[in-house]
């Protein structure tokens, strides 16, 4: 009874191996909320035939990417949207308007712990 099994087992393993599906689409560098009992918070989701079929970290997730994979980087789209939207001005000046206060905050806190 047990080689049976153990034979069925391989069986199904051998038969179901090469019928994986490719991922049609990878969106990273995302926020992507699952509803689930605690609304985790991923990075990255994997779609294939129209339906999210894998979330998790970027990493993770780009490891199914094939030559067939349409890539989304949402971080890289929205400093294209950004820059499209107003000729790349707000977008540079919003960056340095960032840094500096980066660099005050940074200041402030050496001043604090000094």
């Amino acid at each position: 009874m047990k080689t049976h099994l153990s034979f069925a087992i391989l069986a199904f393993v051998l038969a179901t191996a090469g019928h994986t599906q490719a991922v049609d689409l990878i969106v990273h560098h995302g926020k992507i909320v699952s509803v689930d009992d605690r609304f985790t918070i991923h990075e990255a989701m994997a779609v294939t035939d129209g339906k999210i079929t894998a979330i998790g970290r970027d990493e993770d997730i780009l490891k199914s990417r094939t030559d067939q994979t349409q890539v989304v980087d949402l971080v890289s789209r929205l400093q294209e949207s950004l820059a499209a939207s107003t000729g790349g001005k707000r977008a540079r000046g919003a960056s340095k308007q960032g840094k500096a206060a980066q660099k005050s905050a940074t200041r402030s806190t050496r001043r604090r712990t000094a």
